[in-house]
């Protein structure tokens, strides 16, 4: 299972290079705001937040040699969207990453 700090630190890597003009109007509050925040709310907004929390996630456990069942990765971005508070997202995330299964 992944850790809290990992999984904020790969989604704060993932933001950096998605929205770094949004990451630092945020500051050091860039887990309050919603995902939409960061990319936008609309429709297209969604595919954004999918890739975004994907990457993010793959970023983690593909360090750890883990990956996820198909139907876990479906949850996680249909619970994660543009309103979805990032902390909220982390914790999803780290629920997600108990069900991660090893690569080898």
């Amino acid at each position: 299972m992944a850790t809290q700090g990992q999984i904020e630190s790969s989604l704060k890597f993932q933001l950096q290079n998605d929205a770094p003009e949004r990451l630092a109007q945020a500051g050091e509050n860039w887990v309050q705001p919603m995902m939409g925040f960061y990319y936008g709310n609309s429709p297209h907004s969604e595919i954004s937040v999918d890739l975004a929390v994907r990457a993010s996630m793959l970023r983690v456990l593909q360090a750890q040699g883990m990956n996820l069942p198909s139907n876990i990765w479906g949850g996680l971005t249909a619970m994660i969207n543009t309103n979805t508070a990032v902390v909220n997202a982390i914790q999803i995330m780290m629920l997600a990453s108990a069900h991660a299964t090893s690569i080898g």
